[in-house]
């Protein structure tokens, strides 16, 4: 039996916008995540003098004064970037805002390696994004992705002590914003009502010409497969970030893992063991099937 998606619509929005809210009071908290226990009293002006400082051992942070040659473990003696924001596409733009008025950086992502990331940092950022801000940080949504691995590893041989943000919302809003922002930038052809939005993926390009897709209602009956499909992987990353990421983030021996908010990330992750569009419902066996009426 066919379902009505006029309903679920409305439903996948609100669920959109509530997760976006708990993505906004976790980021709000942007300072403190930087912060140890030495220095939570300090005031900001206090913070920003000590960023200045920093900046006078520009030079020793790199091999001879050579700004395309980072020292390994540059940071030794004191985080010079304190946090990089490194994935996921779509998942991190409310959190870099508010970083960005804590940090002397853009908003949009800039992908470099970290000798570059060092030098723009503090000689290029702090005169166009402002002078008496406290952090040092960056962003590139896609180190995390397949293929950028090795980009991480010369951030943990040359600054071990930046710490690395994750993005993170559920997979089925992720999808229909990527989808949404392919169509939009001219990726993605216009599809057939047989089409399958996966196979359809595969075959994206640039196209000579950017014309206006409409986008996806992807609560419509004919993508429950779809959903089901994403919805089980779905659930068990919510399960695993609340049994086991969680966890370690509240392991007071694990000073590595740091979520400012932990109730708050717990209830963010929650929604991600349920269909965003309230059609589906996990059944014993661990699949995702259309609700029975």
């Amino acid at each position: 039996m066919g379902h009505q998606s006029s309903a679920a619509s409305p439903y996948i929005d609100s669920m959109m916008q509530k997760t976006d809210n708990y993505d906004e009071e976790i980021a709000s908290d942007k300072v403190k995540i930087f912060e140890d226990e030495s220095t939570v009293d300090v005031t900001d002006e206090q913070k920003i003098t000590a960023s200045s400082k920093r900046a006078e051992n520009f030079d020793s942070w790199f091999e001879g004064g050579n700004t395309d040659k980072l020292l390994e473990n540059a940071d030794e003696k004191g985080p010079i970037l304190d946090f990089a924001v490194v994935g996921y596409s779509k998942c991190i733009l409310p959190l870099v805002a508010n970083l960005a008025e804590v940090a002397a950086m853009p908003v949009s992502d800039t992908c470099t390696p970290p000798h570059q990331t060092v030098y723009y940092a503090y000689k290029n950022w702090p005169t166009l994004y402002g002078e008496n801000k406290p952090l040092k940080g960056t962003s590139c949504g896609v180190y995390m992705a397949s293929g950028q691995t090795s980009i991480l590893k010369e951030w943990s041989k040359h600054l071990p002590r930046t710490k690395l943000i994750i993005g993170i919302t559920h997979p089925m809003t992720w999808f229909k914003a990527f989808w949404d922002h392919l169509s939009k930038t001219g990726y993605i052809e216009e599809m057939t009502d047989n089409s399958d939005p996966i196979d359809h993926l595969k075959r994206t390009h640039k196209m000579d010409s950017v014309k206006t897709i409409k986008s996806l209602d992807f609560c419509d009956e004919k993508y429950d497969d779809l959903r089901s499909m994403i919805m089980s992987t779905s659930y068990d990353l919510g399960v695993w970030l609340q049994t086991h990421f969680l966890s370690a983030a509240m392991d007071k021996s694990r000073p590595d893992v740091r979520v400012s908010n932990p109730t708050q990330f717990s209830r963010a992750v929650e929604y991600y063991k349920s269909d965003p569009c309230g059609i589906l419902v996990r059944a014993e066996n661990g699949t995702f099937v259309v609700q029975p009426k």
